[in-house]
């Protein structure tokens, strides 16, 4: 950009973030002098040559900083090729290692800020993927690798290419997917085949009006069969879901609060839409919804915030003690997977379902003595499967 408007920028200590939402930053944070925006890689080593004064701010890419107006002022964009950019290395052992293989995504899903984040979508090959995984076991003992990209399983011919590879590294790993990929028995098989163990997919709703008004571009016939193709086989499956996606209502939602209550088989997670991303494609229909920020939040043409709330307690409470195979993600996420090596992918998530509850029990049902027959009974079960509390742990010690 020229003019130098961002070597104008404040000279004393520089303080330097990475996000999206640059103007409401400098504008609400003075001591920020310098957002990066997009490729770090391209921008940080300029970044540094300009903090050190061997260079000019205004050579640095993917940078935002003060104009002379005290507006955002944007140096030019730059992207890195991810396929020739060498791939991160670690030193030492890592049981899990996490992985990159794109920047950016193809879709247009309206309550998602990822395509705003990198606009260019770009991905690694499937030979670039498949030697790194195997650099990462060789050198670092890699158990696990967790592909933490929006969508791994697109492009579809790269995903077919992975498969036709990935059973001969040997690494097992987790992705995130999206429902209509997981379309067949023959994707299943193959996933299992190449060593996969589990997938995060965001179903958001099994409403189609609500899918609709998200451009998610699934339908609720394909989230059920994703679903129904996944809960016959070996794989971990953490689905997530929404409620009060702008347009909705409660019955709508009632949807997707019956299917988690009564169908629903593995983990799940459940949020209230959030507006605190301005950057989400829906605030360009906020008039069609009658979006709009409140003291509470939100409110639309379906409901607001605190209704939102309501619906996700009823609906986690009544998943927790009704479906007999449903689990709440929690707490699990800060401890290995599985739990209990033995048990096997039904038996470990029965354990999760009695620790939840076993957690909520006292709020959701109280303390009487009926409550206190159904903790007994659960602890019981639970040492079944050889799953003790830390009293009984130490008395059979003693």
């Amino acid at each position: 950009m020229g003019g130098g408007a961002l070597s104008r920028c404040h000279r004393h200590r520089r303080r330097t973030v990475r996000n999206l939402k640059y103007a409401t930053i400098l504008e609400d944070e003075p001591a920020v002098d310098y957002i990066v925006r997009g490729d770090a890689e391209a921008a940080f080593p300029k970044l540094l040559d300009a903090i050190a004064g061997r260079a000019s701010f205004d050579e640095v890419p993917n940078l935002v900083g003060r104009g002379p107006d005290g507006r955002p002022a944007m140096s030019r964009f730059e992207h890195i090729d991810i396929e020739a950019h060498p791939s991160p290395r670690f030193a030492g052992a890592h049981r899990t290692v996490p992985y990159e293989s794109m920047r950016g995504c193809p879709f247009t899903c309206k309550y998602c800020s990822f395509p705003a984040a990198s606009p260019k979508w770009r991905f690694k090959s499937a030979e670039k993927i498949v030697h790194d995984w195997q650099s990462y076991a060789d050198a670092n003992g890699a158990g696990l690798i967790a592909a933490l990209d929006s969508t791994f399983t697109i492009p579809p011919a790269r995903m077919r290419k992975l498969l036709d590879l990935l059973p001969g590294v040997r690494v097992p790993w987790y992705s995130f997917s999206r429902a209509d990929n997981i379309n067949t028995p023959e994707m299943v098989q193959r996933l299992e085949a190449a060593h996969c163990r589990g997938l995060a997919i965001g179903f958001e709703s099994m409403c189609d009006k609500t899918l609709l008004a998200m451009d998610k571009k699934v339908t609720a016939d394909e989230n059920r069969r994703a679903y129904d193709l996944l809960n016959n086989s070996s794989l971990l499956v953490n689905g997530s879901f929404i409620v009060g996606y702008p347009g909705e209502t409660p019955e709508d939602f009632d949807i997707t609060h019956r299917f988690l209550a009564h169908e629903l088989r593995g983990r799940f997670s459940l949020s209230v839409f959030s507006v605190i991303d301005e950057t989400m494609p829906v605030w360009a229909e906020a008039g069609t919804y009658g979006l709009v920020e409140t003291d509470d939040g939100w409110e639309h043409c379906g409901m607001n915030r605190a209704t939102a709330v309501e619906l996700l307690g009823r609906t986690v409470q009544a998943t927790r003690w009704q479906n007999e195979d449903a689990v709440m993600i929690t707490w699990q996420v800060d401890y290995a997977t599985p739990l209990a090596s033995g048990l096997g992918l039904t038996g470990n998530r029965r354990v999760e379902k009695l620790v939840e509850r076993l957690t909520f029990l006292p709020r959701d049902i109280g303390t009487d003595a009926d409550a206190a027959v159904r903790v007994r009974d659960m602890l019981q079960e639970l040492e079944t499967m050889g799953v003790r509390t830390g009293a009984a742990e130490a008395s059979a010690t003693a």
